[in-house]
């Protein structure tokens, strides 16, 4: 029992290392495009989700919008759906690192999230994931 203290400490010190302290800063963006996306973060509610995975899921969205802001309104579909692929696999390494957190109900409030990010972004999320839309497309989870 001697070893109990220090198996809790790297275990507190491990996931520590993973979650980002703050959302990042962003500036308002100076187009409607970019206005668009970033009103999606409205819908960046995990509150119910498990709190060690809250900041990690929610930074895979933030990165998406910010993406999405870069590569501009006029990127064409395929940059755009890059993004996505990128935030599928961000959102496949949370789900590979801890299989408690991505259950159905999450899977699919994630898909919700990316169909609403897809529109702001001009697509239609009809057209990918077999019809769920561009974070089904890949998806682990």
């Amino acid at each position: 029992m001697r070893y109990f203290p220090i198996i809790v400490i790297t275990v507190l010190a491990a996931c520590t290392k993973e979650v980002p302290s703050a959302r990042p800063a962003v500036a308002e963006p100076a187009t409607d495009y970019g206005r668009r996306l970033v009103a999606t973060r409205s819908q960046f509610q995990f509150q119910d989700w498990p709190a060690h995975a809250r900041p990690a899921v929610s930074g895979v969205f933030e990165q998406l919008v910010s993406d999405l802001i870069a590569a501009g309104e006029t990127a064409t579909e395929q940059e755009k759906l890059k993004c996505f692929t990128r935030a599928v696999a961000a959102l496949n390494e949370i789900d590979r690192k801890d299989h408690t957190v991505i259950e159905t109900s999450e899977a699919e409030q994630l898909i919700d999230i990316g169909n609403v990010i897809a529109r702001a972004a001009g697509l239609d999320p009809r057209k990918y994931g077999a019809g769920e839309g561009p974070l089904s497309a890949g998806r682990n989870w």
